[in-house]
């Protein structure tokens, strides 16, 4: 056994590992609450709406998950509307992704999930919509922005938050059924201030 008071840096190198093990628990635990607040877990059983952010009444909520309920039990593919203050140092589309991927969204073996993520909180408030590889053919990006564009923003712009989603999940039921069509921005329209 070695005498501690012969080798004194012996002492000294060992509070200094004891001081940074205690200092990466403190940061590591402090990283792993924030990332538990900005991914809640996954509910059981699946729950399609989560609104953070308060923007829709119970009966809203009540209906937009009753329609997305009756979609997954008729064709498998599961479409969920998370609304938020906050996501971080996320973007929109890392966190959706994020998501989708945590929850696994959709079914594994088809991965056809959509994630519809409304940030609704500047910085960089706005809406996106990630799609599983099942689902990609059937709503691209293009289109996914289209919806976003063209159906929800205007009704966002007008603060009818549920009607913007409500007809924004409809155009994405659509497209997964081969049923919506978007024209583009008609010529002179600018973007609109949510996208």
């Amino acid at each position: 056994m070695v005498d501690n008071a012969l080798f004194p840096a012996h002492r000294t190198l060992r509070r200094l590992l004891a001081v940074g093990l205690l200092v990466w628990g403190v940061v590591f635990a402090a990283w792993a609450q924030k990332d538990a607040q900005l991914f809640p877990e996954k509910p059981e059983p699946a729950v399609y709406v989560h609104d953070y952010s308060g923007w829709l009444t119970p009966d809203e909520k009540t209906r937009l998950e009753q329609k997305l309920v009756r979609y997954f039990d008729t064709t498998s593919t599961q479409i969920v509307v998370m609304i938020r203050p906050d996501i971080g140092d996320y973007d929109k589309a890392s966190y959706a992704f994020e998501l989708g991927n945590r929850w696994g969204i959709g079914r594994k073996s088809k991965d056809n999930g959509v994630v519809m993520l409304i940030k609704s909180e500047p910085p960089d408030r706005g809406i996106f919509i990630a799609t599983g590889y099942g689902v990609e053919g059937a709503l691209p990006d293009i289109l996914a922005g289209r919806i976003v564009r063209d159906v929800m923003a205007p009704y966002f712009r007008q603060q009818d938050y549920y009607r913007g989603i409500d007809a924004g999940t409809t155009a994405i039921i659509e497209a997964l059924s081969g049923e919506f069509t978007a024209d583009g921005p008609e010529a002179g329209e600018k973007f609109p201030a949510w996208v």
